[in-house]
């Protein structure tokens, strides 16, 4: 029987799924939101800035200030915004299209690209012996693959680390030239660091690392920067009176709102950058838990120090996205790290949330709007504490045999 704390990664699903499901709902809701306030027609909004005027009314005044307006007002506002033309609902949902077919086309070409270029040798050509090659076999066979992937060799890496490149078919395995020199001087980490390339390929989290990079560069390039330029850039040229978009007369009232949606702009694309982080983190940490369940040497782990001593601690281990030695010797001192609900994923829930819940309570109804936000939020949020609850249980069981 198990030991207490030791762990078995067979018994419970990865939680990097989990993860990148989070990572998509906050891109969407992140990307929503940019969308919607950059394809906004500024046209129409001056338009029913002007009815708002035209009755007497201040859309940014206090919530007395308009009670105490009369229904002669209000009337004549609803007139004209009535006859005003209705704000377009296609340019938002063509956006998110557009988006999510480009994630695709990138996540199908990355893999390739991976491969192509990088200049890679076969194992035979550097160790004609065959002795690399049987080790290699080994270590595939411990791993228990349905399918034996390919071996390759960059020279032009010298660190001593490996990859896994190409798709579902044809699995590569990249090791780098340092890793070779590392085999003969230190043979444990050599295994391990093989044992871990090998453990993403039985944790088929080598699709989700190529999605993650797709979708996090479409949005970053497709969504981020132009509204960055489009929207940051009119509010900025606005306010040194070079009006782009919003006419001068309009421009007080249009400052708060824009202030406002870039502020909610910035914070969700910092969501949705920590979500990417901590899906990536998240993944090499369970590679190293499933390498050391195959056999691969603790104390690889235990003697690697960090680079120019970077630790894990403060905030700036949350934007990693790959951990540091500190965070993986943690992880395998305490495999429940892997499987607990962490402050971080609760905290991703509930803005992604509370956010989809407003994009979609502007066009839909507010029941409706309010279970298509929650329920996805929910789900994800059962996921999490239940998975953290199983292995609970699990180690307990474990340690009174």
């Amino acid at each position: 029987m198990a030991g207490r704390g030791e762990l078995d990664p067979r018994i419970l699903p990865v939680g990097t799924t989990l993860r990148f499901a989070l990572m998509v709902l906050a891109m969407i809701a992140a990307s929503h939101h940019m969308l919607d306030v950059m394809l906004g027609a500024w046209a129409e909004d001056d338009a029913r800035q002007a009815c708002w005027f035209a009755a007497g009314l201040d859309p940014e005044g206090t919530v007395l200030e308009q009670l105490g307006v009369g229904r002669d007002a209000e009337a004549a506002l609803q007139a004209c915004l009535s006859a005003s033309a209705p704000p377009r609902w296609w340019p938002v949902p063509l956006a998110m299209t557009v988006l999510l077919v480009s994630a695709l086309a990138l996540y199908l070409w990355l893999p390739r690209r991976a491969a192509r270029r990088r200049r890679l040798l076969s194992p035979e050509r550097l160790d004609p012996t065959g002795g690399l090659r049987l080790d290699l076999d080994r270590l595939v066979r411990r791993a228990g693959l349905r399918s034996v992937p390919d071996f390759a060799v960059d020279p032009g890496r010298l660190s001593a680390g490996a990859v896994v490149l190409g798709h579902a078919r044809r699995r590569t395995v990249c090791l780098y030239a340092g890793l070779l020199v590392a085999r003969e001087k230190d043979p444990a980490m050599f295994e391990a660091v093989v044992l871990h390339e090998l453990a993403h390929i039985r944790n088929r989290d080598v699709e989700l690392g190529y999605a993650v990079t797709a979708l996090w560069r479409v949005f970053c390039v497709l969504v981020t920067l132009p509204f960055l330029l489009v929207y940051g850039g009119s509010l900025v040229a606005a306010e040194f009176g070079l009006f782009v978009g919003a006419d001068a007369v309009f421009w007080p009232a249009q400052r708060a709102p824009m202030v406002r949606a870039v502020i909610g702009a910035v914070g969700l694309a910092v969501l949705v950058a920590l979500a990417r982080a901590d899906t990536l983190r998240h993944r090499e940490l369970h590679a190293d838990a499933d390498a050391v369940g195959l056999g691969a040497d603790r104390r690889v782990w235990t003697g690697a120090r960090d680079a120019r001593g970077r630790t894990a601690r403060g905030a700036g281990g949350l934007w990693a996205a790959h951990p540091t030695w500190s965070q993986r010797r943690r992880s395998l001192d305490d495999p429940l790290l892997l499987f607990s609900l962490a402050p971080l994923q609760v905290a991703l829930l509930g803005a992604a949330a509370m956010t989809t819940g407003h994009q979609l309570g502007a066009v839909l109804d507010s029941t409706v709007a309010t279970w298509l936000a929650a329920a996805p939020t929910a789900l994800l949020l059962a996921l999490a504490a239940w998975r953290s609850v199983a292995y609970a249980e699990h180690r307990g069981g474990a340690g009174s045999g």
